[in-house]
Order: C-alpha cells, then structure tokens, then sequence
C-alpha cells in the first residue's frame, strides 16, 4: 500500500505534459512548404535565425511570451525554416507535439532536441519550452 501511495503521488501533475515524436515526413513538410493549414505558427528567438518553429492545432492556445506568431504562406517564414538554428551535430527535424493520450496538439521543426509541452486540455492551453543548448555550449557540454 505503502508503494502504491508513493506512485499516486509521485503522478500527481503529470497528466499535462506531453512530448515530441520526430516525424520525417513532417521534416519534409517543413522543409518542402507544404504544411498543414490547420495550426497557427509560432517562432522562438530571432526572425532571421529562430531555434524553434511550432504549429498549434486551433482549438489551443499558446500561453507564452517568448513565442511570436507568423504566417506560414509567406516569404518571411519560409526563409525561417531554412535558417532554423543549427549547431555542430544539430539537425533540424520536424516532430508531431503530443498530449495527455498521445493526442497530437501541434507540430515542431527545430534542431533542438528536447521541449517540454505542457498541454492543459481544461483550459485548451499550450505550454511549450525549449531545451537552451545554445547556452550551454553545444551537446557536449
């Protein structure tokens, strides 16, 4: 009983936090233009380098105020995604957000590896927040 307690709580508010699930064909969606029009897209850092692309499915919304919106049919995004931020043995890569049951929640193309998505189903909010290699140096530090 007593294990049984630890695990309960040891789960207690981690039903909103979902994941990514790298996709090829959604890298060559970025990469090729042809993406779903289903999403409003977001950028993380600068216009001309961003470290992260995202696509939220349009019954959420984005609660950040390091995400800025953009228009996926426009020149400007387009040179976003073929200037997405890389570093030595970073590869951009498109991947399906995932939330609580595996539901897809939006899409990401970045090279950063790892994002926490905090997918609040209640309030139909979305929470995304990029690992920072770039502060520590690159993936070996």
């Amino acid at each position: 009983i007593f294990v049984l307690m630890i695990i309960s709580v040891s789960t207690i508010g981690c039903d909103n936090y979902g994941k990514l699930r790298r996709d090829k064909e959604l890298t060559q969606a970025f990469e090729k233009h042809t993406l779903p029009s289903g999403f409003t897209y977001f950028y993380y850092g600068r216009d001309n380098m961003p470290y992260a692309i995202i696509g939220i499915g349009s019954e959420y919304t984005l609660k950040s105020e390091f995400w800025r919106a953009v228009d996926f049919q426009t020149e400007r995004f387009k040179k976003m995604v073929a200037w997405i931020w890389t570093d030595h043995n970073y590869t951009p890569y498109g991947a399906y957000m995932l939330g609580p049951g595996e539901k897809k929640v939006g899409i990401w193309y970045s090279s950063i590896n790892h994002a926490t998505v905090d997918v609040n189903e209640t309030q139909k909010t979305i929470v995304v927040i990029p690992d920072k290699p770039f502060l520590r140096g690159g993936p070996a530090k």
